[in-house]
Parts: structure tokens; sequence; C-alpha cells
């Protein structure tokens, strides 16, 4: 057993770089746009005044807006799940569009009955079209905060090696892997809303505080090793589809952001 984490360890020292070309264009954006200088707290954590807030939000929503250009012609519904008014836009041809619901109302009852708060509404665009990922973006254009959540073709797709590195939701099949990834998408929204200085610490170029904890990470996925978002996103979604992770990966969750609740406190 200590072969294979000192083997995986390695593994997630490789994988501490942007998952994405995108998330690599956001991270240089982020460096020639972001205004003034942050400063920390006696903790040494970074913190972010509004205008620097402001333009990470930017940024996240052009990217929100590329991804959309992707989909075509959208119909939109609404429905609430516990506390949250869905905004959930479709194209009409796609054939998993009612598994898609299905397993986003599954995701938002989860978290929902777990005594998380999610934002208040939270637009969701389902689309079948090749490219559209399945990833959250947390902002508009205008810098104001506005949770945009796209689902694509491959949210049901089987975890294969080419694919590249497999995480906590390529641990289950068809539905119940749709119900992770949009799970492992929320945790990000959660991070954000719950820890926003350690949250943008992990999107911040000049930082320094992005990489995962190597031993934690390794525990929970090949992901989970990208960085500190994708750790925290991914412990989140093992605690919510399986109630329980180890207490070392829940102690590194939370000194990362990780968002809990009073229900979580006996893990």
């Amino acid at each position: 057993m200590a072969s294979n984490l000192s083997d995986r360890r390695s593994r997630c020292a490789d994988r501490s770089e942007p998952r994405s070309r995108d998330q690599a264009t956001i991270r240089k954006a982020l460096a020639s746009r972001a205004g003034g200088k942050s400063l920390s707290n006696a903790g040494g954590q970074r913190l972010y005044g509004a205008d620097q807030v402001k333009n990470f939000l930017k940024i996240e929503g052009q990217q929100a807006r590329k991804e959309y250009s992707k989909t075509k012609s959208l119909t939109t519904e609404y429905f609430r799940v516990g506390s949250v008014e869905v905004s959930c836009s479709y194209e009409v041809g796609d054939a998993e569009r009612a598994s898609k619901i299905e397993a986003l109302k599954t995701a938002l009852k989860k978290i929902n009955d777990l005594g998380f708060r999610l934002p208040e509404s939270i637009d969701v665009v389902i689309s079948a079209q090749d490219g559209v990922r399945n990833v959250a973006f947390m902002g508009d254009v205008n810098g104001g905060e506005k949770i945009q959540v796209f689902l694509g073709p491959k949210i049901f797709q089987e975890y294969k090696p080419n694919l590249g590195p497999k995480g906590v939701a390529d641990g289950f099949r068809k539905q119940q892997k749709a119900t992770a990834v949009i799970i492992h998408e929320l945790g990000h929204v959660l991070h954000m809303r719950t820890s926003p200085n350690l949250f943008w610490s992990g999107k911040d170029p000049s930082s320094a505080s992005g990489k995962a904890p190597p031993d934690s990470a390794a525990q929970l996925s090949q992901y989970a090793c990208q960085n500190k978002l994708e750790f925290v996103a991914d412990a989140f979604t093992a605690i919510v589809m399986t109630g329980n992770v180890n207490r070392a990966v829940f102690e590194d969750y939370k000194s990362h952001g990780g968002p809990t609740t009073a229900r979580l406190d006996g893990m």
C-alpha cells in the first residue's frame, strides 16, 4: 500500500499545472488585468480587493460566453430544487436532455440534504454539441456573480485512460456518474462562495498556493492532483456521493477552504 501511495504521489507532483488551455488563458489574463496588490491576513492567506474579484468574475463571464457560443438553439424552463431556482436551457434535439435534468435535480437534492447553501439562482445550459464541456463559471462579463453550469455530451462517458486523469466521478457509471460530475462543478461554486480568497488564489498566477496537497490528493484521484481547486471539488464529490473521506483528506480539504456543514463535523 505504501509503495502504491508513493507512486501516486509522484504522479500528483506532475499534474500541478493548469488542466486546460482555457485555464492557462484565464491565468494569463488575470496576470495582466488584476488591479492593485493583494494583501495577506495574519495567517498568510491572500486577500483580494473588490476590483480584483470583479476582474476574476469578468474573465469567468467571458469564458462562459465562449462556451455558450458552441451551443445551438435553446429552449428554457424553470424549476426549483430546495432553495435553488434553476434556469435550465437545453437543445430540444438533445436525446439525453431528460437524463441530464434528472442528474441535475439529484445533485442539487444531495447537496441540499447535507445542509449546504447554494446560490438562490443557477443558470444551467444543456447541450449535445461536441466541444461543450461539463464546467461551471462564476461570473458575467460585467464582473458580477452569475453561476453558469454547462452540461455537455460527455457527461455519461465511461472513463478510459486516454481521456486523461481519472476523477472521483469516473468511479461511477451512467446516471450516477452524471450526478457526480455535476456535484463536482457545484463544489467549485460552493468553494468560491464560502472561501473566496482561497478559491481565487487557486486561479491567481501570482499566488504560490495553487498546488494540491499531494498525499491527500493521491488518495482521492489522479484528477484531484491537478491543483487545489480540483482537489477540493473532488473531495466534495466524494463526501456528497459516498458520505465519507478519511480524516487526513477531510482536514486538508477544510484547510484549503472546502465547504462544510455541521452535519459533517463528525466525519
